[in-house]
């Protein structure tokens, strides 16, 4: 299967499967330079793009008398190295070089929800709520 949407230029950007206990492992990901991170379905299908470049724009220092930011006016870059799923939560953390010149970088936090109608064999589950707190459901009681 290949996975196409995603660019790779300059540097090495890495790719995932998704974590089994918060989606089954039912998906790929990866960072982008353009910004980006990729989530594919495993028929290599794109079921989802997270925008870290949109996220992260203009979050650098501005001079207050002249309104200029302090790095290079050269455009806002942004190259998603990697990301990394949490294991049981709709949430990822995308690493990532930016700004102007992209001589800086940023660890962000993104949520990533599939559609309410999920198709997929077993059911997706989740193993917390909204608000990050464990779903009772999910957990057995243990003697240990």
């Amino acid at each position: 299967v290949t996975f196409r949407g995603h660019k790779v230029l300059r540097t090495l950007i890495r790719c995932h499967f998704s974590p089994p206990s918060a989606t089954n492992s039912r998906y790929v990901y990866s960072g982008s330079a353009d910004g980006k991170v990729y989530i594919w379905n495993m028929d290599a299908t794109l079921a989802g793009k997270i925008d870290v470049k949109k996220a992260t724009m203009g979050t650098r220092r501005v001079d207050r008398h002249t309104r200029l930011y302090f790095e290079e006016p050269t455009g806002w870059g942004t190259c998603v190295r990697d990301a990394s799923w949490h294991p049981s939560a709709p949430v990822m953390v995308a690493s990532a070089w930016n700004g102007y010149s992209m001589a800086r970088g940023t660890c962000t936090l993104h949520a990533f929800n599939e559609s309410s109608d999920d198709e997929g064999e077993p059911e997706m589950r989740r193993s917390v709520d909204a608000m990050l707190r464990p779903n009772p459901d999910m957990y057995q009681m243990s003697n240990y």
